[in-house]
């Protein structure tokens, strides 16, 4: 073969490689800034939600509106999605919401894809009834209690917890209940163990009400696996990782928490949209952090801080705002 015969091979070859890896690279620019407004609208639609989630009775008190704000929620979806008016395209985008959570106050709720029979199956959505921050046990000698000794659940003991330092505690062999604080709890149970400094029971209610919640998640999602075809959906479903700061955003203030799975783009086969979106109602003023300016230093408050303002805006996290440079006030030790 003659050389020019080569070199005209080669170019023929480099060509057919550069135009490949451009259209690749095309893909993935596209693939990324459809993500970015899928993104986008799930947070808006999520905030939405939350704003609409909780309105106040007489007393100043929060009522839940589930239902006000699952309707907020799948409005602004469809608005961002562009298909408020398409039927079948707002159905398909449901069947890719497994689940949504609703936490309030002292349990939590989900809405969620269920079906009933009558002249055959029905796929219907609904709301889950309100399940408690709570676990049961099987003695009464709690000087050893923790989050793992979980027992059957016929038995009449159980603790409840709540959002702040509220609980509950159900002694089925005597037949009463106690509701109080810790320091209420601990006057008639001064041994338990997890009762006896605030760090201890801090720890104890954060994991009842992660495990409490992710346990149901799983039961749920999984439920909704096994009809999800007739939806024509053949992904599979999962409860998403969630880091220690969305627990905390989750399970400290009225929350909601978007599970959205499977949705088709890029090539629409392979490839799918997963991502979940939380947004909370903020209720629990002092569950969130304010920022400070003090002789050119950032500190960070508590709501009960004799620093703070109402024309701050609020931090989720002590991370959120050690990442804006700020350092904890000496005053209120947040």
């Amino acid at each position: 073969m003659k050389v020019h015969n080569f070199v005209f091979l080669f170019l023929i070859i480099f060509l057919s490689l550069c135009v490949n890896y451009d259209c690749k690279q095309k893909t993935l620019t596209q693939m990324s800034t459809k993500k970015q407004r899928y993104d986008a609208i799930l947070e808006s639609a999520t905030n939405d939600a939350a704003s609409a989630l909780v309105t106040y009775d007489r007393g100043n008190n929060p009522i839940i509106q589930k239902e006000e704000a699952i309707n907020t929620l799948f409005q602004s979806l469809y608005a961002g999605f562009g298909i408020l008016h398409d039927e079948s395209a707002k159905q398909e985008l449901k069947g890719y919401i497994p689940l949504i959570l609703i936490t309030s106050r002292d349990g939590f709720y989900f809405w969620y894809h269920g079906e009933y029979e009558e002249n055959g199956r029905t796929l219907v959505e609904r709301f889950s009834e309100k399940y408690p921050y709570s676990y049961h046990y099987s003695n009464l000698d709690l000087n050893n209690i923790d989050c793992s000794d979980i027992d059957s659940k016929d038995t009449k003991n159980y603790i409840g917890f709540t959002m702040d330092d509220t609980m509950y505690m159900v002694d089925g062999n005597f037949n009463r209940v106690l509701y109080g604080t810790r320091q209420d709890i601990i006057r008639s149970y001064p041994k338990v163990s997890f009762l006896q400094n605030q760090d201890s029971f801090e720890e104890v209610r954060r994991e009842t009400i992660i495990n409490t919640i992710t346990e149901k998640m799983n039961q749920y999602i999984n439920g909704y696996n096994k009809i999800a075809y007739r939806y024509g959906i053949s992904y599979q479903f999962s409860v998403p990782y969630y880091d220690v700061d969305t627990w905390a955003r989750t399970i400290d203030d009225i929350s909601i928490v978007v599970i959205f799975q499977g949705y088709p783009y890029g090539n629409g086969i392979t490839q799918t949209y997963n991502q979940y979106e939380i947004s909370g109602a903020r209720v629990s003023k002092n569950k969130y952090y304010y920022i400070t300016q003090s002789n050119g230093k950032s500190l960070y408050h508590r709501s009960d801080c004799k620093f703070y303002t109402q024309d701050l805006i609020p931090y989720d996290t002590k991370r959120d705002c050690a990442l804006m440079g700020a350092y904890p006030c000496e005053d209120c030790k947040p």
